[in-house]
């Protein structure tokens, strides 16, 4: 089964495959690694896919050692999902973790030579991160064919304000409508009390719902909840975490497109294979 760690050798000339990185533990659960692949002592790739920043920790423990060993040798930091990056700010009350600098500034200590992610759920991270370099929702869709996506669907969906600029994105480039849904905030709590939605024309084709991650679901079957009935929903996200399954998902939503993103992609949704080719689907 492969890790949620992997490493490719980047000199020329080497094997430049992803394999997986074999992290053991010992008994009190410190991480160690005996084996990598040749030629990686010359230069390497990581791709972490985890939501879990404890892992990355390994990760980066694991860049640190190499460099100790073989001298600054260039490293590239392949991290399709950025762990905490909806923690993106310094709240005046509530949560006071600003956990996406916290692990920025892990990541920057390294001095990646390039680090990818995909889909950052907001752009105060392409701010935090030394030389970022982002994939885009729209990147991750036209990684498949033109065949495969245009024409498919009769508009998109964007479900909040958040999610406005990645959705028309996709919008432009698949030369269909836009649609902005919202979530209505009782102004005491902060606690969402309903959902919203331009009217949305019937179709024989489907709409396409476009966020950047989905957690326990709970926007989106807001949002299905009052599209009108006879109306199609498709549903993309780039991360698929999915805390509390996918199964009510799927009853709402014809097809769930996710990537790859996070090493679990569930049987029930259409997975684009995207965390081993950043570098090549990045425009």
């Amino acid at each position: 089964m492969t890790g949620p760690i992997e490493i490719r050798a980047s000199h020329p000339g080497w094997d430049n495959q992803w394999v997986t990185l074999d992290f053991g533990h010992y008994p009190a659960g410190e991480p160690y690694v005996k084996d990598v692949p040749y030629g990686a002592d010359r230069g390497f790739d990581l791709l972490v896919r985890t939501a879990d920043i404890g892992v990355l920790n390994e990760a980066l423990m694991f860049v640190d050692a190499m460099k100790w060993r073989h001298g600054d040798i260039p490293v590239e930091l392949h991290l399709p999902h950025f762990p905490g990056a909806r923690q993106d700010r310094l709240n005046a009350d509530g949560d006071l973790l600003f956990t996406a600098k916290s692990v920025a500034n892990m990541i920057n200590q390294r001095g990646f030579r390039v680090v990818y992610v995909v889909d950052p759920h907001s752009e105060v991270l392409t701010a935090l991160v030394d030389n970022v370099r982002v994939v885009t929702a729209l990147d991750c869709l036209v990684s498949c064919t033109d065949a495969q996506i245009k024409g498919r669907w009769a508009g998109i969906i964007a479900p909040d304000g958040g999610a406005e600029k990645r959705a028309l994105q996709v919008a432009t480039y698949l030369n269909i409508p836009l649609y902005q849904a919202w979530k209505n905030r009782d102004v005491a709590t902060g606690k969402i009390a309903g959902f919203g939605c331009q009217e949305i024309p019937p179709s024989d084709k489907p709409y396409l719902v476009v966020d950047d991650l989905c957690d326990g679901g709970g926007t989106f079957m807001g949002l299905a909840g009052v599209v009108a009935d006879g109306v199609t929903l498709d549903l993309y996200v780039s991360h698929g975490l999915f805390t509390k399954g996918i199964e009510t998902l799927a009853l709402a939503f014809s097809e769930i497109y996710t990537t790859d993103s996070i090493v679990l992609v569930p049987a029930d949704a259409v997975c684009i294979e995207v965390a081993r080719h950043l570098k090549e689907i990045q425009r």
